[in-house]
């Protein structure tokens, strides 16, 4: 991994707008300037109540606070931006003398923890995930908008994808004909995945669609827009990461969204070649998570070697 420092963290956090609640003037002080340095801007709050009027009235990217304070303390204050946004990332500044909370804050989905003293060589590395983790929802929400420009564009497209979808049938037929036997005696019962997860991985099914079909349509696709693919195939892995039986699968999902990100001039030199094969990943992909939704888990097993033999097609074509 690269080495975390302003210049990197600067990459993700130069357009973002914080909230930093702190009560101590001293501490205050000297975090504003090291703030004002990574992001677009930085407001201060000196205690819970001020922060909370002031989040009432305006959006932040990122809300930094202390948990002792006066009028409001920080888990209070927490409590009520989750009552207004379940998904508001927070980052909590605690001293090691206040364990006892730290169940409630991680109740109130709140993982990012900045220990007392501040060391701002530590806040850097915290900064650094949670602002990557921000750019990278905000490019999938971009791109969930230009999709509903090009919905239209899409008719064009199905007869020839109705062709790919008969020739896979016959392949995933075969495929089912081929490994039966190998999963005779298997007990599939605690291979399910729950409802949140399936749906999780239908929207997206929608994103990968909707990314590869952007980057194929566009006259001018470029590396931003392959990125959002790549890290479009990083997030379907990570639904997948609870569930050890699909460990192989998600691996190679991710190498695949890692090898798209990382290295998206390639991928543009090759999306011809690429393209068909995309669209036989996608559409298997679909057929095992609609597999898994009725149950029928020996199917979705049967499938994955399709789903893995089509992610190292792509990826050896785009090395090579």
């Amino acid at each position: 991994m690269e080495d975390i420092n302003i210049q990197t963290v600067l990459q993700y956090t130069s357009n973002l707008t914080i909230l930093y609640v702190e009560d101590d003037l001293n501490i205050q002080e000297e975090s504003k300037k090291f703030f004002t340095r990574l992001f677009k801007s930085v407001t201060i709050a000196s205690d819970g109540e001020e922060a909370l009027s002031i989040y009432e009235q305006r959006v932040f990217d990122i809300v930094i606070t202390d948990i002792v304070m006066p009028n409001m303390n920080g888990l209070e204050l927490c409590q009520k931006i989750r009552e207004i946004n379940t998904h508001q990332p927070i980052i909590v500044v605690s001293a090691h003398n206040e364990p006892e909370h730290l169940i409630e804050f991680i109740n109130l989905n709140i993982s990012q923890f900045i220990r007392k003293p501040l060391i701002f060589e530590n806040i850097l590395s915290i900064l650094y995930f949670e602002a990557k983790n921000i750019f990278n929802n905000k490019m999938i929400e971009e791109y969930r908008t230009n999709l509903e420009q090009i919905n239209n564009d899409c008719k064009d497209k199905n007869a020839e994808l109705q062709k790919v979808k008969r020739i896979l049938n016959i392949k995933l037929t075969q495929i089912s004909t081929e490994n039966i036997n190998n999963y005779a005696d298997s007990d599939f019962s605690k291979s399910a995945l729950d409802i949140k997860s399936i749906n999780e991985l239908k929207e997206f099914e929608e994103d990968v669609s909707g990314a590869v079909l952007l980057t194929e349509l566009s006259k001018n696709s470029n590396p931003l827009n392959i990125k959002l693919l790549g890290y479009v195939f990083l997030n379907y892995a990570k639904v997948l990461s609870p569930y050890q039986d699909y460990n192989d699968l998600k691996q190679k999902i991710e190498l695949l969204g890692n090898t798209i990100a990382n290295k998206p001039e390639k991928f543009l030199l090759t999306i011809e070649n690429t393209f068909k094969f995309l669209e036989s990943l996608i559409y298997v992909l679909k057929i095992w998570r609609d597999s898994l939704e009725e149950n029928n888990v020996k199917r979705a097993f049967m499938l994955q070697k399709s789903i893995i033999n089509d992610i190292n097609n792509i990826i050896e074509i785009i090395e090579n």
